[in-house]
């Protein structure tokens, strides 16, 4: 029963009772998937609503058992939601069957990458010099063979290799706008000399 200065919530039970009574629920429902302050305000949750769900006055057991099934509930929805098995928890997030299906092992790839990676030449190619834009265009014609590129523009290999290394740097430049890039991308292929 509610004490002098108390407001009663419903059945006699007072907002101070509820506040305990959620306390002890988040000591008893032990779980690692929320804070105190936030398992405590979970019960609470979970209480109020049983006590207004009740069609006649519920015992302070019967609160206490609503709180903390009501920490459990939404442990197992959170860790649910995260791909913790319920049966394995130690084996962690991301490790139900279907969730790891759905997440990492999809047959169809992300679209992603090819969006950014179209989206970034519309915004950097009209930013290189017409003879870098030319140098990369002839290596994709003539399918990355540098001697091809070099010959369609009448250049010698080192002289196109040059120029091709000049817009690659410009382009990786532009793209990485001021950010350290994590590495630069260099062609490995042996350096041809010409006859």
């Amino acid at each position: 029963m509610t004490r002098r200065g108390e407001v009663e919530v419903r059945w006699g039970f007072s907002i101070e009772h509820l506040d305990a009574l959620a306390r002890q629920a988040s000591a008893r429902a032990f779980t690692a998937t929320f804070s105190r302050s936030d398992a405590i305000d979970v019960a609470w949750c979970g209480i109020v609503q049983h006590l207004y769900e009740a069609t006649s006055r519920p015992t302070p057991a019967e609160l206490l058992r609503a709180g903390t099934r009501a920490i459990h509930d939404d442990a197992r929805a959170d860790q649910r939601q995260h791909g913790v098995s319920q049966y394995n928890i130690q084996a962690g997030p991301g490790t139900v069957h279907r969730f790891a299906m759905y997440w990492w092992q999809r047959s169809t790839p992300s679209p992603e990458n090819g969006i950014v990676d179209r989206v970034a030449l519309q915004e950097i190619w009209p930013l290189l010099k017409p003879w870098m834009q030319q140098a990369i265009l002839t290596l994709a014609v003539h399918g990355n063979d540098y001697g091809a590129a070099a010959a369609a523009l009448h250049l010698n290999y080192q002289a196109y290799y040059r120029r091709l290394t000049k817009a690659r740097a410009r382009f990786f430049a532009e793209w990485h706008q001021g950010e350290t890039p994590s590495r630069t991308w260099i062609d490995r292929r042996p350096q041809k000399q010409d006859p």
